[in-house]
């Protein structure tokens, strides 16, 4: 690119669009915001003592009730709980409404059928999962959302939890203990893994937050679409400005990220946000988009993106011409059939 070109790309897109991942047009608990790091502290980069240092320590495990399998069968049924008027009066009838867990396919079906609202599938969810041992938890909710995709982007997984967290801390615990990189990036598993484990994030564990920012990052290996996930996902992690910026450049410039993963579609949305710019600074976020544009890994999927979603009309406040040069070098990386 001539310099003219290069220097034309001093602004950056206004449009910036919200995570295509949050789920939070549901109703259901509020999940807690995520705590900002202190200015200046440096993102989670660091060595594989550092790692175990934020996994959290096994605590003794106060005494819990039984579970609710070595509870008797009961004749009612799931829509009768459901019709209950309180929330705890349904609490307990969901955990004495099966002998044992259903199926998962049983589960899944009712799932992708019910018109019930979101925040009372939430409660069926967070009584079933209490029936399994935490560690089993992260298996049974990926293989639930494989057979029922319906509820993909919203927070009905992370209520569900919420919600047994506030029941039983201590399975709560376990469940976060049970969370490593192998889980959320397991060849086995799809993304459920990787979207749950931002639910404890934002409650503060630092250790999830540092296995998402990392595995965004390519770093715990894991398929195309789960980096991917776990990059979006930390982003939400992230403080607008230098932050948000910060975190951005770690994943463009990562040397673990596979082939055509769609992060340069992910990279070209939030570099052309207004959040990435660190300290209101426009030029360093559009820099680092032109560098994704020259990287073979991620320059098809961000110039796709870039010409076809962020558009050809340059955002309030950026110069045709400064806008038309960031356009012109994303074209130049594509056949001209993907030109419009």
């Amino acid at each position: 690119m001539r310099l003219p070109a290069v220097l034309a790309l001093l602004c950056v897109a206004a449009a910036g669009g919200l995570l295509w991942w949050l789920p939070g047009r549901a109703d259901g608990p509020v999940l807690p915001r995520v705590s900002a790091r202190p200015p200046g502290e440096p993102l989670y980069a660091r060595s594989a003592a550092g790692e175990s240092e934020r996994r959290p320590t096994a605590q003794p495990e106060p005494a819990r009730p039984d579970p609710p399998q070595s509870l008797p069968a009961s004749n009612t049924s799931l829509e009768q709980c459901l019709a209950l008027a309180g929330s705890e009066e349904r609490r307990v009838c969901l955990e004495t409404a099966f002998a044992q867990l259903p199926e998962l396919d049983e589960v899944a079906a009712w799932l992708c059928s019910t018109a019930r609202p979101l925040a009372l599938q939430m409660e069926v969810l967070a009584a079933m999962v209490r029936r399994l041992e935490p560690a089993e938890a992260w298996t049974w909710l990926d293989g639930l959302q494989a057979r029922c995709a319906r509820h993909r982007e919203t927070h009905l997984f992370k209520g569900a939890l919420v919600l047994a967290g506030q029941s039983d801390p201590s399975w709560l615990m376990g469940f976060e203990q049970a969370l490593s990189p192998e889980v959320l990036f397991s060849a086995e598993l799809g993304e459920a893994p990787v979207q749950v484990a931002v639910m404890l994030a934002q409650q503060g564990s630092e250790f999830a937050r540092f296995v998402l920012e990392r595995g965004g990052c390519g770093d715990f290996g894991g398929s195309a679409r789960q980096i991917d996930r776990a990059a979006s996902c930390s982003l939400a992690l992230q403080s607008p400005g230098e932050e948000f910026y910060r975190y951005l450049c770690e994943v463009a410039k990562s040397p673990n990220l596979p082939e055509d993963s769609g992060l340069g579609s992910t990279l070209a949305t939030f570099l052309t946000d207004p959040r990435a710019r660190p300290d209101g600074d426009p030029l360093a976020p559009l820099l680092q988009l032109s560098s994704v544009l020259t990287d073979r890994r991620l320059n098809q999927s961000a110039a796709l993106t870039l010409l076809q979603q962020v558009g050809p009309t340059a955002p309030v406040g950026v110069d045709d011409a400064v806008w038309n040069g960031l356009l012109a070098q994303a074209r130049s990386v594509l056949p001209a059939a993907l030109h419009h």
